[in-house]
């Protein structure tokens, strides 16, 4: 898979001419790589499995079976060989759903509290050392 890069010299490549399929015309000139060109077919792959999951990262997950951090991870480095900055994140506190939903059924918080606990708004009576 082309890469946009010289087999040569490693330097960025430029698209010198385009063919019609169809009648053979075709333009000549310097045209600068599409933006996914630099991708690999792995990357590439990764994209369409994205897109295709709304950009769920939770369905991603469960559709190549690997880990959140190895979601970021990709997307991360993806998102670098694109040469965009990767924006940093801040870090939201982690909500154990089953946790809040299990305390909710056996009758240890109320409705309104388990919707602050998974919205992740602190509660003081919290005794989980969240």
């Amino acid at each position: 898979m082309f890469n946009g890069k010289c087999p040569v010299c490693d330097s960025r490549m430029v698209i010198s001419s385009y063919a019609c399929s169809a009648c053979g015309s075709g333009v000549t000139g310097s045209f600068p790589p599409r933006v996914f060109d630099v991708l690999g077919e792995e990357e590439e792959d990764f994209v369409i499995t994205f897109l295709i999951c709304s950009g769920s990262i939770k369905q991603v997950e469960k559709r190549l079976r690997i880990s959140y951090p190895t979601v970021k991870s990709r997307l991360r480095r993806i998102v670098e060989q694109l040469g965009k900055e990767v924006e940093v994140e801040a870090t939201l506190p982690t909500v154990d759903e089953n946790r809040v939903l299990s305390d909710l059924s056996n009758g240890r918080i109320d409705p309104q509290e388990a919707v602050r606990q998974l919205r992740g708004e602190s509660t003081e009576g919290d005794t989980h050392g969240e």
